[in-house]
């Protein structure tokens, strides 16, 4: 891992403010300060300041050095939007902060939008544009940091319906009809012949998947790092299981998505090889 900053120029000249979060080498939210002399001087938020939690890390591990953003309302510098898993917002020059993602149904059953945020465009007060790892979102009322019950679904415009920008990082076939293909952070998705439909079998990182060579009912995915899961239900997005307790539990490192593939040989259907620090099967 790596550290990163974040930072966001308000207008404003020699006042303008000025907004950096910094990601530790872990990762975790190391440091958060505003100037509002376009750098002059420098105010360092305490963590203690209500509503700011490290929203690097929502219990998955740090990940500033992967989704790291700023952002300043250009008609109200008290008004600032910082992205990392989730999305945070302060309408009061960071007295206080909201929780606007709400990205893991937290306040809101099963939330509303997707982890991971990168970009965020203002173009008038409270409005602007957010993209992360499931696509573009725009609000209008600054994620509902102004209301009792911030995130919530009538704060957010769903930009995604026509948007085709799912990313592929790895595929496998065993026939025709039969492909599957692991998306980064929509999950992994399976090809049966429609031209229009590919059917998500589990969510979350998609990396490397495969069949048995024997067996198309039988599959495998790479969620992230050593987790592998298998299939035994021909894809049933509900019977997926973790199958490599003995990889999670050594001391070995992995990519973010390793390298793991079945044999093709009929008399060794069922064999999978992943490449961590070794190989194994």
């Amino acid at each position: 891992m790596s550290s990163r900053i974040g930072l966001a120029i308000g207008s404003g000249g020699a006042s303008a403010a000025v907004w950096l979060a910094a990601a530790a080498c872990n990762s975790d939210l190391l440091d958060l300060q505003h100037s509002s002399d376009a750098g002059a001087t420098w105010t360092r938020l305490p963590p203690s300041t209500p509503g700011l939690t490290d929203y690097f890390n929502l219990g998955a591990g740090g990940q500033g050095d992967y989704d790291n953003v700023v952002a300043i309302d250009p008609a109200n510098s008290g008004s600032v939007v910082l992205g990392g898993v989730t999305a945070l917002a302060t309408i009061d020059g960071g007295a206080h902060f909201q929780d606007i993602g709400d990205v893991y149904g937290e306040t809101h059953l099963n939330g509303v939008l997707h982890p991971d945020f990168h970009a965020i465009a203002f173009t008038s007060a409270d409005h602007f544009y957010i993209g992360n790892d499931g696509g573009v979102w725009s609000t209008a009322d600054i994620g509902g940091a102004r209301t009792a019950t911030p995130g919530s679904a009538s704060d957010w415009t769903n930009l995604n319906a026509t948007l085709a920008a799912i990313q592929f990082w790895q595929g496998s076939a065993l026939d025709t009809t039969h492909l599957l293909g692991g998306t980064q952070d929509n999950g992994t998705f399976q090809y049966t012949g429609s031209s229009v439909v590919w059917y998500q079998e589990i969510y979350g990182d998609g990396g490397q998947s495969g069949f048995n060579s024997s067996d198309e009912g039988l599959r495998f995915n790479t969620f992230t790092g050593q987790a592998n899961d298998a299939n035994f239900r021909d894809g049933d997005p509900t019977k997926w299981v973790i199958i490599s307790a003995p990889i999670l539990t050594s001391p070995e490192g992995a990519y973010f998505y390793p390298p793991i593939i079945a044999d093709p040989h009929a008399g060794m259907a069922g064999s999978i090889f992943q490449g961590s620090f070794s190989v194994w099967r």
